[in-house]
């Protein structure tokens, strides 16, 4: 594999400075047309694609969420991924997965990946969650959202599925 063309790679084949290659992949400003075609020929020869960590850095954000699931195992999870990916990419996101397997040393160390990712959000999907755990969510340094869980009391937003109204509607129907 060849290393990949970097923003200096560009600014050299099209003949300016790295700057004018920021603006023109930025939309900004109105660089010259022979400037804009330059640089967008450079870019197209050297198949430069610009760096997710440099504009991270620059944007303070990843455009990524971090989805812990407990047993991806489990046929309930892979349907919430699968859901989760497809809002995320539609909105422009990417997820990060990580499978705890029920391991509780596990789930702490997919939570602080996350936050070493710099993911912009967190989506725990447990209903098993450890005092320990629960702790962690309600300072969590990033917004999450737990599903799944029965609420801690702690200031954590969960989103559950009604079972006992779900039954009760299903014995009904079948009564009637």
């Amino acid at each position: 594999r060849t290393a990949r063309a970097t923003i200096r790679d560009v600014a050299e084949r099209a003949g300016v400075s790295t700057a004018p290659v920021s603006r023109v992949l930025a939309g900004i400003g109105s660089p010259k047309a022979t400037t804009q075609t330059a640089v967008l020929e450079a870019v197209e020869a050297l198949k430069y694609r610009p760096s997710g960590v440099a504009r991270s850095l620059r944007m303070r954000r990843t455009r990524t969420f971090g989805l812990i699931v407990t047993d991806i195992q489990n046929p309930f999870f892979p349907e919430l991924v699968q859901a989760a990916d497809l809002a995320a990419r539609a909105r422009g996101y990417s997820i990060l997965l990580g499978s705890a397997a029920y391991d509780e040393s596990r789930a702490m160390h997919y939570l602080d990946l996350m936050v070493d990712r710099r993911v912009d959000g967190l989506i725990i999907a447990s209903s098993q969650l450890s005092d320990e755990s629960w702790e962690w969510l309600g300072n969590a340094p990033l917004p999450v959202v737990v599903v799944n869980a029965e609420p801690s009391g702690l200031p954590v937003p969960v989103i559950t599925s009604d079972n006992v109204g779900g039954t009760l509607l299903a014995v009904e129907h079948l009564v009637g």
